[in-house]
């Protein structure tokens, strides 16, 4: 394949796609950044934050920083994770929970229920301290109740929270810092790649240079403080959701999943993005590696049946923000879009979004 044919050429197929996306009202913005065998394309589309009670609208750009949602698994705890392994500090095989590992908890094999609404009593605690302290009761009390046995591939919130508490402890420091500190101080990306942890609970005004998520019934227009209620009850810093981002930065740290650009050793990368072996019968491969997921490629699934190799991995985020790492094709899609707002009731052409992106791209890849 001749790459120079990409020297200063806009994914032209995208730019159309997405902007189409904005003129039928299925995302408010939507930005995109590709890593494609050494170079990179950008593209911003849409309002940030549309006229709504009395504020006005922004437009979308490329310094746009997005609530990535469950982005925040792959991006900063299977990171972490990653990163501490490499340090000998932890190992995948380290018990975190009776006979439950880490490796269990990334690759989503402990039978832990999906979800679970613990905001609805923690958000009525006093300080933030006590919140916390409510909400690691109300997970403990989970962790005996399984939705499915052990060692059977079902995706949990519950599986991060729980490591993001036990990484924790084991170091000794707040999840916000050891992210900074160990993986976007690394990249150079502390300024537009981080947490934004709650001094308080009441509303404050937006903050503007963030993509707007949804009007809350009880937290009012959310922008800059994160959407997800679990995450927001115990102050904006969890193993499962809390992290935002611009499309730069994000890209910048997701291209550490390839081999050739990887700050993880080629051991602890090959646990992070290869299938995961189900441990009751290692001759059965997951649906899902040590932190991401594995698309079913086609109709099914949200990626092309053709341009994008069967080792694709990725990850979405529910505000509508999404990570694919093709490895073979040393190829990087990121696609950030504020779908919930101004509710997520009003968000049901997500997919069709995704789709659209991962298809014009292999269009103007020449993948397919």
């Amino acid at each position: 394949m001749n790459t120079q044919l990409f020297s200063g050429k806009a994914l032209s197929e995208v730019d159309v796609q997405l902007q189409a996306a904005i003129s039928n009202h299925w995302v408010p913005s939507a930005v995109y950044g590709v890593y494609f065998q050494g170079y990179r394309f950008f593209g911003a589309f849409g309002q940030r934050r549309i006229e709504i009670d009395g504020w006005s609208s922004l437009p979308a750009s490329l310094e746009t920083i997005y609530d990535l949602a469950s982005l925040t698994k792959p991006l900063a705890t299977a990171a972490l994770v990653g990163r501490y392994v490499d340090r000998g500090w932890i190992s995948f095989s380290d018990t975190v929970l009776p006979d439950v590992t880490v490796f269990d908890l990334l690759s989503h094999q402990t039978g832990l229920q999906a979800w679970e609404p613990f905001y609805i009593k923690v958000r009525e605690t006093g300080s933030w301290a006590e919140r916390r302290e409510l909400f690691k009761n109300l997970l403990s009390s989970q962790l005996n109740i399984p939705a499915r046995p052990k060692r059977t591939t079902l995706y949990s919130d519950l599986n991060y929270m729980v490591l993001g508490h036990w990484i924790e402890n084991l170091v000794g420091k707040p999840l916000e810092q050891l992210f900074t500190a160990d993986v976007s101080l690394v990249l150079g990306l502390e300024n537009s790649l981080h947490f934004r942890k709650l001094t308080s609970w009441v509303n404050e005004a937006p903050l503007e240079s963030y993509a707007a998520t949804e009007v809350c019934p009880y937290r009012g227009l959310l922008q800059g403080r994160v959407h997800d209620d679990n995450c927001f009850s115990i102050g904006g810093v969890s193993g499962h959701a809390g992290l935002f981002g611009d499309v730069k930065s994000v890209l910048s740290l997701t291209e550490n999943f390839l081999p050739a650009r990887s700050f993880f050793s080629p051991k602890t990368l090959k646990v992070l993005t290869d299938p995961a072996a189900s441990v009751s019968d290692p001759g059965i491969l997951s649906t899902r590696t040590a932190g991401f997921d594995l698309k079913t490629l086609g109709e099914a699934g949200l990626l092309p049946e053709k341009g994008f190799s069967s080792r694709t991995f990725g990850h979405l985020g529910f505000t509508g923000t999404s990570v694919y790492v093709d490895p073979v094709q040393s190829l990087v899609a990121v696609l950030l879009t504020n779908r919930v707002h101004p509710s997520r009731l009003a968000s049901a052409g997500i997919k069709n979004v995704r789709k659209s992106f991962h298809q014009a791209l292999v269009s103007d890849l020449f993948l397919a």
